[in-house]
């Protein structure tokens, strides 16, 4: 989840701002990690709350009847409260894992868009490579170093145009991002089971924000082993959000460790 406080970062946007954009990211994706745990905790306590508090709101009540405290109206409260939580326990987390994926997709998705922005901002040759992609004019190099927000808006542009020059790129973003990143030399290395997650968990990110989480007939045919809830929603059991996150941790090292042994600051 974006955090109101920045996380403090032990490096310095001014004396290497690729970097530092790589630490934002990665200090996003732990952030989620420790989320998911955080949620089910929470819930855990929640279920137990009822049970344990009823005993001492009726003894108050009893004491006080005097007061206007609503005991019965709290009872049923912390009854409904805890029944929501045992329920989500029982579905495996479903509803706090969806909404903790999404957020880290995001994390994940804002990171990959703002390397490649920092690139083009802060490195010529780069914003150059970046520049040949688009019609002549379209971002000059007369007018570099560009705005900031030009470099995010040439970055979302420039995933458009690896779509293009990937094969079967719609599907497989792993390989997209290798093509994207590879236009500013930088060498992406994903092994093919993290890649494979990782193209699956695009897909299902798709499938929650356009489809409210129901697979269809060509998901299940781009990934089989998601066959049994076609037409249905697929459950994000913390499994499944490990899984994920272990996926976009893996693409996201693969980018970090590209930009390191690179001449990219």
């Amino acid at each position: 989840m974006p955090d109101l406080k920045p996380r403090p970062l032990g490096t310095s946007r001014a004396d290497a701002p690729v970097n530092w954009v790589i630490h934002k990211m990665g200090s996003a994706l732990v952030g989620e990690f420790f989320t998911s745990g955080y949620y089910r905790d929470c819930l855990t306590m929640a279920e137990r709350m009822a049970p344990h508090h009823r005993p001492a709101l009726k003894a108050i009540h009893e004491s006080k009847p005097e007061s206007t405290l609503d005991v019965e109206g709290l009872i049923a409260n912390l009854e409904d409260v805890s029944r929501w939580a045992r329920d989500e326990r029982l579905d495996g987390y479903h509803t706090v894992n969806t909404h903790v994926f999404i957020t880290l997709w995001a994390a994940q998705e804002a990171g990959m868009e703002n390397v490649a922005a920092e690139i083009v901002r802060t490195n010529r040759d780069a914003a150059s490579t970046a520049s040949a992609k688009f019609a002549p004019g379209r971002f000059s190099m007369a007018d570099w170093p560009w705005q900031e927000s030009t470099c995010i808006e040439i970055a979302q542009r420039l995933d458009g145009k690896a779509k293009d020059a990937t094969a079967n790129g719609g599907i497989d973003l792993a390989a997209r991002l290798k093509t994207l990143f590879s236009w500013f030399g930088l060498g992406l290395e994903v092994p093919e089971a993290e890649a494979r997650t990782y193209n699956e968990a695009s897909m299902v990110r798709n499938v929650i924000l356009h489809r409210y989480g129901a697979l269809g007939q060509k998901d299940v045919e781009s990934f089989p082993a998601l066959l049994e809830w076609r037409d249905k929603v697929l459950p994000m059991n913390t499994e499944r959000l490990r899984a994920y996150h272990a996926a976009v941790v893996a693409v996201y090292m693969s980018l970090a460790r590209a930009v390191w042994a690179s001449s990219y600051k």
